[in-house]
């Protein structure tokens, strides 16, 4: 089985992460270093050249007016993700293991969009993630995300300045709710609030 986490910024993905893997023996799925990442990204693109495919045209789509912004999604967040992906479907298949996802390709829907988006939007994504999948949707209030976030003391994205931060948040907050909605239409999910 394949668990893997949705959920806002600081919503407690990465906490909840290793609480879970501890408490179930699961094992967690980290990319250590480039040359597993792009060894992994190669594989994924081989066996999954349609969802590779989509996911990208749909990143540069969307993006396509800053070059940027694009640049940066496409290296450490589209790259970082199906790296995962490939790497926990192999596992899955040599080893047999229960594992974790901390982030991966549903959380990276969220990334793509920098406008509010509707249900129209995620038609065309269909079923991404197989039937080996469990998501756990986690949630948390929204001053309590901030204060995670401010205590943190970094942001995600947080090289493109304040404002861009503020309105990603924004729309990433609406984002989510959508998504979140998605997900539970086409996978078995697993609701945890986290406050």
């Amino acid at each position: 089985m394949i668990i893997e986490f949705f959920g806002l910024s600081g919503a407690g993905k990465t906490y909840l992460r290793k609480k879970i893997s501890r408490e179930n023996n699961y094992k967690v799925i980290l990319i250590r270093g480039r040359l597993e990442k792009y060894l992994f990204v190669g594989l994924f693109f081989i066996f999954h050249p349609r969802i590779s495919s989509f996911l990208l045209y749909k990143l540069l789509i969307e993006n396509h007016n800053n070059k940027y912004l694009l640049i940066y999604k496409i290296k450490f967040l589209f790259f970082e993700m199906i790296a995962r992906e490939q790497k926990a479907m192999f596992r899955s298949k040599i080893k047999k293991d229960n594992l974790i996802i901390d982030e991966g390709v549903l959380q990276f829907i969220i990334a793509i969009y920098e406008r509010k988006i509707n249900d129209k939007d995620l038609e065309s994504f269909g079923k991404l993630l197989s039937d080996k999948y469990i998501i756990y949707i986690i949630s948390a209030d929204k001053k309590i995300r901030t204060s995670r976030l401010e205590a943190r003391g970094k942001y995600p994205r947080g090289k493109f300045g304040t404002d861009y931060i503020n309105k990603w948040l924004e729309i990433s907050d609406y984002n989510g709710g959508i998504i979140s909605n998605y997900i539970k239409e086409n996978y078995r999910y697993k609701l945890i609030n986290n406050n």
